[in-house]
């Protein structure tokens, strides 16, 4: 029943767009009249059905009046589908077991649902920008796709926008059973999913070839990369000289390493010996302390960058985002020194090395892909000296 209420200081009004509610209609209204009378001097109730209309006032008594309904039909013009880039009902998201028959969420994939929308969302508007839509298309690198939700969800709604032949897609999975499953799935649906495929492969290692030999717009994602693993795809981006990265990571495992063998408590002189005694506070430090420099380092590579989050924490505690897109050629100069393997002596490499020095962090992945020296301590990957915070 759709149900719409009209309160005020002397009426109540309720119309319900059913004949079904009458007979339960009638009692309620008298149930409810004893109530709502006595609330805020209310002195008159009307419920109003497509079939009758009820009327009680407190001149009425127990009594309830019943005339012709003043509203026969209800105008539903106002009630439109909620538009996303992806329709639930999409024969792709039911392939992927995402929605049922009805286009309804399946137990457990609502929150999937909506970050997969939002996350094109985000994707497509960067890369449909204006300044680049004068390309020929997009091609769209999905790095870690897992089960491909995203992969699908991005090629189609690119598709519906400039068109099947406009559009590549190509996600990378590690899994070879998991990849043949969903090339068989794109193979089947045809149409806007023939130039979307999937291929085996590790981020790090993955060579796609030139993303910029066709002239399109190319875009790396990567949602939720494992730890380094999203370090793997940001520098795959670099180097690759992608127009648009857009990232969700998680699991900072490597900073947070650091940060667990730093021995805060001796050092009464740092500044944040109350707050990284407590694990929480540690856990919740390397993931913005680690997500801060990538960006610096992708700021660097020439790239403006953006952080925030991007769903609610409702949804996933994964919901931090980074978006990186290609200054002009003009403005970029650093970026060709950054392929080229060397960006010593900028002020930005010297505010992310004070950054680390704060915290104690001698290595990150990214940096070392890129060949930047935090110039914190020494010794290979993942040899982690205790020792206290750094002083300020």
């Amino acid at each position: 029943m759709r149900l719409l209420l009209l309160l005020g200081l002397t009426t109540c009004a309720a119309l319900a767009p059913t004949n079904v509610f009458d007979g339960i209609l009638s009692r309620v209204a008298l149930s409810c009249s004893e109530d709502l009378l006595l609330m805020d001097d209310l002195q008159k109730i009307t419920v109003r059905t497509t079939e009758h209309d009820y009327i009680a006032s407190t001149s009425s008594g127990d009594n309830i009046v019943v005339k012709e309904p003043k509203f026969t039909s209800v105008v539903t013009s106002h009630d439109v589908p909620k538009k996303t880039m992806n329709a639930p009902s999409s024969t792709f998201f039911q392939k992927l077991g995402v929605t049922n028959s009805d286009g309804q969420p399946r137990p457990g994939y609502s929150s999937k649902l909506r970050q997969c929308n939002k996350f094109v969302e985000i994707v497509s508007r960067l890369v449909l920008l204006p300044t680049l839509e004068s390309r020929r298309g997009v091609k769209v690198l999905d790095m870690g796709c897992g089960k491909g939700y995203l992969t699908f969800a991005l090629h189609n709604h690119l598709c519906e926008k400039l068109g099947p032949q406009s559009v590549s897609s190509v996600g990378v999975e590690v899994r070879p059973t998991l990849v043949d499953d969903i090339n068989k799935i794109a193979t089947n649906l045809g149409g806007n999913f023939e130039t979307l495929s999937f291929a085996v492969g590790e981020i790090g290692n993955y060579d796609e070839g030139d993303t910029t030999e066709d002239g399109r717009v190319s875009a790396l994602i990567a949602l939720h990369a494992c730890d380094t693993a999203t370090d793997d795809a940001i520098h795959q981006g670099i180097k690759n000289d992608v127009d648009v990265i857009v990232l969700s990571p998680c699991c900072h495992k490597e900073v947070r390493r650091y940060m667990e063998n730093n021995d805060i408590k001796g050092d009464n002189e740092h500044p944040y010996k109350n707050l990284l005694k407590f694990g929480v506070y540690r856990e919740r430090m390397a993931e913005h302390l680690t997500d801060a420099m990538r960006g610096m380092l992708l700021e660097e590579a020439g790239y403006n960058v953006d952080i925030f989050e991007f769903i609610g924490g409702e949804h996933t505690a994964k919901n931090c985002m980074i978006t990186a897109t290609k200054k002009s050629s003009s403005s970029s100069a650093a970026a060709s020194s950054t392929r080229g393997g060397g960006m010593e002596g900028t002020s930005r490499i010297e505010e992310l090395r004070d950054l680390a020095r704060l915290h104690g962090i001698e290595r990150l992945r990214l940096a070392d892909l890129m060949g930047v020296d935090l110039g914190v301590g020494g010794g290979t990957r993942g040899d982690i000296v205790r020792g206290r915070m750094p002083p300020k």
